[in-house]
Parts: structure tokens; C-alpha cells; sequence
């Protein structure tokens, strides 16, 4: 779902998102509802790509980070 661009975007950021940041992130209830579709990481990414056209690298990468949570724990 993610583009090149947004990559490389991601790829600027220097500090990952913690585990204490992201357990607060889930508690969020936007991203409650997004964990809770037929396919939350792909829910996710999209996330991302809005935070990133409106320049909130912060809450993209959060997305990102967990996204990339919820496959580790699928494989």
C-alpha cells in the first residue's frame, strides 16, 4: 500500500516510535476502529498516507510501526 515517496518519507525519521508510545496509539478510538476491520494493517497504511500528504510524520510513522506490529505477530 505504500508508495516509494512514502518510504522514503518514513525513512527520515530517526526516532521509533516506543512500545508505551504505540499502546497509546491503540488506545486512540480512530485507530481502535481501524484495528478492528477485515484488514487493520492495511487500515493502517492507509493512516499513514493521510498523515503524510498533511506533513504529521508523527502520527504516520506511529501508524506505520504498528502496522508492521500486527504482521510480525501474523507470520
Amino acid at each position: 500500500m505504500l508508495t516509494g515517496n512514502d518510504l522514503g518519507q518514513l525513512a527520515g525519521i530517526y526516532d521509533i516510535p516506543t512500545e508505551e508510545i504505540l499502546t497509546t496509539f491503540k488506545g486512540i478510538a480512530e485507530i481502535q476502529t481501524l484495528l478492528q476491520t477485515k484488514d487493520p494493517v492495511m487500515a493502517l497504511h492507509r493512516l499513514a498516507q493521510k498523515e503524510l500528504d498533511k506533513e504529521n510524520m508523527e502520527t504516520a510513522a506511529k501508524a506505520v510501526w504498528l502496522a508492521d506490529t500486527l504482521s510480525n505477530l501474523s507470520q
